[in-house]
């Protein structure tokens, strides 16, 4: 019976029919086609490439705004430019007909602006030789000089200048005698002259011929340095005792007379002393110095030697 059971399985299962089993093929080309790029990878492709377009017009508005800006700063540089053109058309024409002085050439001159004078920060031979280079160039007349110049001295310096006479020469020599420095003033400037930081070398130059100039001015410049260093030598009390009583001798004849330093203790001691060094070294008699001594060498005509 088992046995029988085993055949009658074993001729079912052979026995039992087969199902269609339809496999779907595809060409070679369709395979190619869907081994070569994931599906998800070309999905993540085309979300990551932005718009072309959108991009392409904000660059193209940006640089039209750079090139507008461009464009309006080229039309103010020769708007500029004309108006440079048009002043010196009309200074050439002014001059072609002697109308230099004339307001309407005035009001067309170099637009330079002088600051008023500073005693405190400016040398006033410095600001008078700015002030004369700029009227210079101007052409102006001297009553010009004197209103625009008396404009540009405030405060003490204008009551200084208004004291002057109508000439432009004592106008400019009232303000040097109150606040120009002295010969050995700027001798002394020439001695500790240092470049300054933002100072070319020309302009260091320029100052140190300025400064050796002005402590010469109407001198000898050797002369005049061998005085100046000899009274550096001196102590300052001394060389201030020379240069006030130095008179026309020369800075050694004032210095060999008898000097007596004042002393504090005692007043009527020092009056004596005044009188007696008003004695003259030369010719030993009191009542004159030795620059004033009238008696000379007959065989020199010089004075005494020293």
């Amino acid at each position: 019976m088992a046995e029988e059971g085993v055949l009658e399985g074993g001729s079912i299962a052979k026995n039992r029919p087969r199902r269609n089993i339809n496999l779907m093929q595809f060409t070679d080309a369709e395979y190619a086609d869907e081994s070569d790029v994931p599906v998800e990878e070309e999905v993540f492709q085309r979300l990551k490439t932005p718009p072309p377009k959108k991009a392409t017009r904000k660059t193209n508005k940006n640089e039209l705004d750079i090139e507008r800006e461009k464009l309006v700063i080229e039309r103010e540089k020769l708007e500029i430019e004309k108006e440079k053109l048009e002043i010196e058309r009309e200074r050439i024409r002014l001059q072609g007909f002697n109308c230099l002085n004339t307001d309407k050439y005035q009001s067309l001159l170099f637009k330079v602006k002088l600051q008023p004078f500073d005693p405190k920060l400016d040398d006033i031979l410095t600001f008078l030789s700015e002030f004369d280079a700029v009227s210079g160039q101007a052409n102006w007349s001297n009553d010009i000089r004197i209103l625009q110049l008396r404009t540009l001295l405030t405060g003490e310096a204008r009551q200084v200048s208004s004291q002057a006479s109508t000439s432009y020469d004592d106008l400019k020599r009232a303000p040097i005698d109150r606040y120009g420095k002295r010969p050995h003033e700027y001798f002394v400037d020439l001695v500790n002259v240092r470049k300054a930081d933002n100072e070319t070398y020309r302009a260091l130059m320029a100052r140190i011929i300025q400064n050796l100039n002005r402590c010469s001015k109407d001198k000898d410049p050797i002369k005049s340095l061998q005085e100046e260093f000899f009274l550096k030598a001196l102590s300052p009390v001394q060389a201030q005792w020379v240069r006030r009583n130095k008179g026309s001798a020369s800075v050694v004849e004032a210095a060999a007379e008898d000097y007596i330093v004042p002393t504090k203790d005692d007043n009527v001691q020092n009056d004596e002393n005044r009188t007696d060094s008003n004695r003259c070294f030369k010719c030993k008699a009191i009542g004159h110095y030795a620059r004033d001594c009238e008696k000379k060498d007959k065989t020199t005509g010089n004075l005494a030697s020293y």
